[in-house]
């Protein structure tokens, strides 16, 4: 059976964050696929329900979640042909259980970010633009990035 990698986004973010990766993979000749995020970002079960419909299952899976997007592979390994999982600058899922959608140091800098409405800004505001800009190869997959993030 054929393996494919399955990149799966933050649901912060977009698939503009992986389609780089998988078009140089794919080039080398490895089956890619990208996971889209719903927009706009209503709730965990439709992030799951975008990224399950993303698997292909027809061949053995590796996933390749970022950040949230790892709290995921345990659900959708139950559905699908999963054989690995590579977790990039992700969440580990607990064991059993439920787990925070962040952890307490990070809720604290989060506070300090919400807007008067409640929200967050868009991801790349939550960071100082010394390390934000450091993340992007150029301008344009910056673009990409940013016109794809949520507020949450």
């Amino acid at each position: 059976m054929t393996t494919s990698l399955v990149f799966l986004p933050s649901p912060l973010l977009g698939p503009s964050v992986w389609r780089p990766v998988a078009q140089i993979l794919a080039g080398q000749g490895w089956h890619t696929t990208v996971g889209e995020v719903p927009s706009p970002l209503a709730t965990g079960d439709d992030v799951f329900g975008a990224f399950r419909a993303a698997l292909p299952l027809d061949r053995d899976l590796v996933l390749v979640p970022h950040s949230n997007a790892g709290a995921y592979v345990p659900e959708l390994s139950m559905i699908a042909p999963v054989v690995a999982t590579l977790f990039v600058d992700a969440v580990l899922p607990p064991l059993r259980g439920q787990m925070p959608l962040a952890p307490p140091a990070l809720l604290g800098l989060l506070r300090n970010r919400m807007g008067d409405d409640g929200l967050l800004p868009p991801w790349t505001a939550w960071w100082d633009e010394s390390d934000v800009g450091a993340l992007f190869c150029n301008p344009s997959s910056r673009a990409a990035v940013e016109r794809e993030q949520h507020t949450s």
